[in-house]
């Protein structure tokens, strides 16, 4: 009786692959890559919605990460551009000690910005209140209601000094709902 090897190791390397963990290659984002000026905690930035390509000129959101002035329970630091009109979310994740970001390639529309030290920190915004922590309910009545909007247009494409702060807000009910705890 002849006993060969190679039939068993073909067996052994179609068992392993079988039940080796899946992987999940890299898509691509159809937007385009979302990036930053400061390194990101994550290898690449994501984008959480929209799926199709922008069909047109794309523009950049840019400001500062205003501090607390205390630490933050989270293992990063999510922004989130939101279009106003279709409501269409693009977000990336960020070390949780940036001072400053921007997001590109970001479609023509008007958008607000929010930030949220993820998970289990504060959530913050581009706002006119100028308040840097909501600790009161006036101050986070405040800040809800005081949202900045930002226009992306052909005319001017790059937007600069959507400075987030407002910490504390209740900003939560403009966030993808698949995140919140």
């Amino acid at each position: 009786m002849k006993v060969t090897s190679i039939p068993v190791l073909a067996c052994v390397a179609l068992a392993l692959v079988a039940c080796s963990p899946a992987q999940n290659p890299a898509s691509p984002t159809s937007s385009g890559p979302v990036t930053n000026t400061a390194v990101p905690s994550t290898p690449t930035a994501t984008q959480s919605l929209p799926t199709n390509t922008a069909s047109g000129p794309v523009g950049s959101i840019s400001g500062k990460i205003i501090p607390i002035g205390s630490p933050q329970p989270a293992t990063s630091l999510k922004i989130f551009a939101r279009e106003k009109n279709t409501g269409m979310i693009y977000t990336t994740d960020f070390s949780i000690d940036i001072t400053s970001y921007t997001i590109s390639n970001v479609p023509l529309g008007v958008y607000n910005i929010f930030a949220w030290y993820y998970q289990g920190g504060l959530p913050g915004a581009y706002t006119s209140a100028k308040i840097t922590f909501a600790g009161t309910s006036e101050d986070q009545f405040n800040c809800t209601n005081s949202l900045l909007d930002i226009t992306i247009s052909t005319t001017s494409l790059n937007f600069t000094g959507a400075d987030i702060d407002c910490w504390g807000g209740n900003f939560f009910s403009y966030l993808p709902q698949d995140l919140l705890p």
